[in-house]
């Protein structure tokens, strides 16, 4: 095969036994035979399991594991055994009778990867195995075939919940439970490079106010034609939109879009069951219906209309249309804002950040501790760890050691004290 061959394919993009088995039906040793061929005539995977429990046959029996059945072992003894014999077999055989005895490993256990059970298929010569709790325990749970390595290869195991986030330094993924990819520096370092745009904005936003101060009259005149409730509102809207447009604006010549692009196409990589290659997650749409640039455009429709319009029609009315447009337009706002502002084409480097992120998850989940965390925990417990691993808190972190380096320099260099009283106050 090619590169991408089983042994040589990243361990954690495997899937393992426990996502890639099903029940399958086994029966107790006194099945009667007729029974036994019919169960496999219909069965998929060919292989009837024979378990050391008294029960009705069901895909829920379970039970020390006797051995197995095959149609092809079945087969077999019918078209070469005498006459006599398969007139027995008929009226009088049962399970325990065509039973092929197994060892336990020969069977697959829910920890094996996808490539572990495919050699083990190439061992025991056969396309499905039994699956056991484990080797030291033989107890049948389940089943599994070739063609599950197949489907769940080309549709890897999807957590039941998946979110993520860009940094300058790469991408961040997690379940809520356990996380992959970069780590708490540079989420800290998202929230200290966001507050050091939005800064960069005010001042260049400061910079060109002194500089047009000499278009003051001229302007005075313009917004004296206009309605004077229009007139009262219409700097601070001018300036919301101006910093919003700056943010944006440098926000897209930073790593942090091509990253954002990265996370997005990996998560929907994911989520649709593409395989995590880099042809196939650049084939991914950089806009994402969860991303929080949704939640940023329908909070900015919400506060630039109500502020336009205050003056006009009230500020209970005014607020109230925005609020109806925020729900209207966020999404497609949202989405336009994303694929032409917060994200930008990724680089084979930001692509790999986000295929690393999401290997980096998958052996989180298959790791120990993720069984560790899984275990039952306090209510507030569970809280607290969702909260941190939903990485804002150490985002807040970032901003605020930003805020602090920026009062320092205005404490040392007294000509950026003015600057800085004038955007956060005294």
């Amino acid at each position: 095969m090619s590169r991408f061959s089983a042994d040589s394919s990243p361990k954690s993009v495997l899937p393992r036994v426990q996502t890639l088995a099903r029940r399958a039906k086994a029966v107790p040793p006194e099945t009667p035979f007729a029974t036994v061929c019919e169960l496999l005539r219909t069965s998929p995977y060919q292989l009837l399991a024979v378990v050391d429990t008294p029960g009705e046959v069901s895909a829920l029996l379970t039970g020390p594991l006797l051995g197995v059945i095959s149609a092809k072992s079945i087969a077999d003894e019918l078209l070469t055994a005498p006459p006599e014999e398969q007139e027995w077999l008929r009226k009088h055989g049962v399970a325990r009778d065509v039973c092929t005895p197994v060892l336990p490993d020969e069977c697959a256990v829910p920890t094996d990867t996808a490539a572990e059970v495919s050699r083990l298929f190439d061992r025991i010569g056969r396309d499905s195995a039994p699956v056991l709790e484990s080797h030291e325990r033989p107890l049948y749970l389940g089943m599994v075939a070739r063609t599950d390595l197949l489907r769940d290869l080309h549709r890897p195991f999807v957590p039941p919940q998946i979110g993520g986030m860009a940094t300058p330094l790469g991408v961040y993924l997690t379940t809520g439970n356990v996380s992959g990819g970069v780590g708490t520096l540079a989420l800290a370092a998202t929230g200290f490079l966001t507050f050091a745009l939005h800064t960069t904005g005010l001042a260049l936003l400061f910079a060109a106010n002194h500089a047009l101060e000499r278009y003051v009259p001229a302007v005075a005149r313009f917004t004296a034609l206009l309605p004077r409730p229009l007139a009262d509102s219409l700097p601070e809207t001018v300036f919301t939109v101006a910093l919003t447009a700056l943010f944006l604006l440098l926000l897209r010549q930073t790593p942090l879009a091509g990253y954002h692009a990265a996370e997005h196409q990996v998560v929907h990589a994911i989520e649709r069951g593409e395989p995590l290659l880099p042809e196939a997650v650049r084939r991914m749409p950089r806009v994402h219906p969860r991303c929080s640039t949704n939640l940023v455009a329908g909070l900015l429709l919400f506060y630039i209309i109500g502020t336009a319009f205050a003056g006009s029609l009230g500020a209970e009315l005014s607020y109230l249309v925005g609020a109806f447009a925020a729900f209207l337009w966020w999404r497609p706002v949202g989405s336009f804002l994303q694929q032409h502002a917060t994200t930008r084409p990724a680089s084979d480097k930001e692509i790999e950040s986000g295929i690393r992120a999401a290997r980096d998850l998958f052996d989180a989940l298959d790791s120990p501790v993720s069984s560790a965390v899984s275990k039952p925990v306090s209510p507030l417990q569970a809280k607290v760890r969702r909260i941190w691993q939903a990485g804002f808190v150490q985002i807040f972190m970032g901003s605020g050691i930003a805020f602090a380096l920026l009062a320092f320099i205005a404490f040392v260099f007294p000509p950026f004290q003015q600057f800085f009283k004038s955007v956060f106050g005294e």
